[in-house]
């Protein structure tokens, strides 16, 4: 699973966006959690449009709002089948950009933060519904992980590079098309290092602190 992420307005992700024809608005961010408001890309009407949802899926048929199930994520496994992110994943695809996500491990009886990164900021595929007109939410995907990053968790977010989300959001590409997506591989070069674990409070707003230590790996 993955319950945070950083939202920096850099350089890069201003011509990042800028490639998929979207201005970047609004303020950096970090630490994002669920049910708070994520920027994401869709295309809707023939344009791409970058707006604020909430980050945890409100299906268009559902009676609103809920935490009786985690779904702030989808697994990739259960986008066919599952009766919230099956058309979703047919009709309401999205892009959430970001800098990093944060994950944990569990090492010695004890849980410790990791920021995980790209050279540039990662694309992550992600699906978005709409409850009611007025609640537009989403859902970051989430797949098996690669062999390097499973050291530190067995889920990672679907990255994908620019032409892999060129793809993702065209819904004139059939799911079928898209399963290779989903492979458990990186499709970029990943960095990871260890941060303070003041970042698990959803409270703490701050740029995360890297730890100095060794653990600073580069991954692809």
């Amino acid at each position: 699973m993955c319950g945070r992420f950083n939202y920096v307005i850099s350089d890069g992700m201003v011509s990042l966006l800028d490639e998929f024809g979207v201005t970047v608005s609004g303020t950096t961010r970090y630490n994002l959690a669920p049910t708070e408001s994520v920027p994401i890309i869709r295309h809707v009407s023939g344009l791409n449009q970058l707006l604020e949802a909430r980050w945890w899926l409100v299906p268009s048929w559902s009676d609103g709002p809920s935490n009786q199930f985690a779904m702030f994520n989808a697994r990739a496994e259960n986008l066919d089948t599952s009766r919230a992110f099956k058309e979703p994943f047919k009709h309401k695809r999205c892009l959430i950009p970001a800098t990093s996500y944060i994950e944990w491990k569990t090492e010695h009886n004890q849980k410790h933060a990791y920021e995980i990164f790209s050279d540039v900021p990662l694309l992550l595929a992600g699906i978005w519904d709409e409850w009611n007109g007025e609640i537009t939410s989403c859902s970051m995907i989430t797949t098996q992980a690669s062999d390097d990053l499973a050291t530190i968790h067995k889920r990672m977010p679907v990255m994908l590079n620019k032409e892999q989300a060129k793809q993702w959001l065209d819904t004139t590409h059939s799911t079928d098309e898209l399963q290779p997506l989903f492979q458990s591989k990186l499709n970029l070069p990943i960095h990871y290092h260890m941060i303070d674990g003041s970042i698990g409070n959803v409270r703490n707003k701050a740029q995360p602190v890297k730890i100095n230590e060794p653990i600073n790996r580069t991954l692809f």
